[in-house]
């Protein structure tokens, strides 16, 4: 980088543990520090810092003020005190600090990632933190605690008059939005080009995307059968399926599910469908591994039928990008027949009415299983009933005043409503 023109400061930033605190380290190069807490057995890390690089000024490059969330996790949260804590000794050692997070905010669309590579665990759609300020930018007890200790510890020829803090608009409940139309799966694939595959290939060896592949949503596999047997997934799906016969349901594999068996009866032509999902990367790994440029989803390997491998696919990428949304939404197979008892996957759609300025909401999806919440066609992430994260953030300026339409894209049971709530819920 010097070689070629940059002069700006360099960093390295590693957590400050003993196996890790030289190990990311350049000559040269300013040393800061990433952790949560600081053990209190442990030498300080300002005075390593003095002792082994006196030429370079102490700091924590990223100070954890919380954490995230993984799917049926609890929800990760940092004592206020223990927080204050922490950044006492950071400020009374002298040294510099930047807070991992500040602010938190959301993983909108499929941009969650994932950690652990052998059995990845998924990040959730919020991406709240624990942090200062809110997923939805409220000052929280720490943001304060943030101010107390800043105002104790300036230098004395900083004023120690900070302005006040910002108002808040707050959020708004708006109550109830019923669902009064779907559209299945089939219908929904109307919009899409299948393409044929002599194999299942995983998704990123697609030819769309200017021979990019696809790298985000579901993916679909589909094969006509015209006798049953024993079906099996050979290895592991990436990262988690519905397989479905003639469009019912049989099986759900993910990465704990290998080489999966699944009788079946066949008495007419029939449509075997494998629908997978690609629930997010492993996005940070050791830095000598080969993981971050081999991650592949959907099918990695064969599906055979009574030990003889299934071709001649038609495969369809769910990107659920904006074109294609709409698309679905013009059909003409949409139902309001009234019926509840609809099996997924499917898609449905209800109307939010506002009457002024819109507000900050939380769409509460109590009742649904898994799936994807579409706001006036943009995508605000995934659900799921196993939690922490109970509610998705719906930022006012992505509403407007009169109608907006609420797509959800439901994997196992939809419910008939769902309700916009003031308050998240992470549990």
């Amino acid at each position: 980088m010097r070689k070629h023109g940059v002069v700006e400061l360099l960093f390295t930033s590693d957590g400050y543990e003993d196996k890790k605190t030289d190990r990311g380290s350049i000559p040269g190069v300013l040393k800061t520090f990433n952790f949560q807490k600081i053990e209190p057995n442990k030498e300080h890390f300002s005075v390593y810092m003095q002792k082994n690089y006196p030429e370079w000024p102490p700091m924590v490059m990223e100070f954890w003020t919380g954490w995230f969330d993984h799917w049926g996790t609890e929800h990760h949260k940092l004592n206020v005190d223990e927080f204050g804590e922490t950044l006492t000794s950071i400020l009374k050692s002298g040294s510099s600090v930047n807070f991992y997070m500040f602010h938190g905010g959301t993983n909108f669309g499929f941009m969650n990632g994932a950690n652990n590579a052998n059995s990845p665990k998924h990040t959730i759609t919020s991406y709240d933190y624990d942090a200062p300020l809110s997923e939805h930018g409220e000052m929280t007890a720490k943001y304060f605690k943030i101010r107390e200790l800043l105002q104790q510890h300036l230098p004395e020829q900083v004023p120690k008059v900070l302005p006040d803090p910002p108002a808040t608009k707050g959020c708004r409940a708006y109550g109830s939005v019923k669902i009064d139309q779907f559209i299945h799966l089939d219908s929904m694939l109307q919009s899409l080009q299948p393409i044929a595959s002599k194999d299942v290939v995983p998704m990123e060896m697609l030819d769309i995307n200017n021979h990019g592949g696809q790298s985000y949503g579901f993916i679909m596999y589909r094969k006509e059968l015209k006798e049953g047997g024993e079906l099996m997934i050979n290895g592991l799906v990436h990262d988690r399926a519905v397989i479905l016969l003639g469009g019912v349901p049989l099986a759900i594999m993910d990465k704990t599910t290998e080489d999966k068996v699944i009788p079946i009866k066949v008495l007419k032509p029939t449509n075997l469908d494998i629908l997978v999902e690609n629930m997010g990367r492993v996005n940070y790994y050791d830095f000598a591994s080969s993981l971050l440029n081999k991650q592949r989803k959907g099918l990695l390997d064969t599906v055979t039928l009574d030990q003889k491998t299934l071709q001649d696919w038609q495969i369809y990428p769910l990107e659920f990008k904006k074109p294609f949304i709409e698309s679905v939404l013009q059909s003409n197979e949409w139902k309001s027949d009234g019926k509840t008892d609809v099996e997924g996957p499917i898609m449905l759609r209800g109307t939010l009415k506002i009457q002024d300025e819109p507000k900050d909401t939380f769409i509460d999806m109590e009742g649904w299983t898994k799936g994807v919440v579409f706001v006036n066609s943009f995508n605000l992430g995934r659900y799921w009933s196993r939690g922490p994260q109970k509610t998705l953030y719906l930022p006012g300026p992505l509403l407007r005043t009169g109608d907006n339409q609420i797509v959800v894209f439901e994997i196992h049971k939809p419910f008939s409503m769902m309700t916009m709530v003031d308050v998240p819920k992470l549990e």
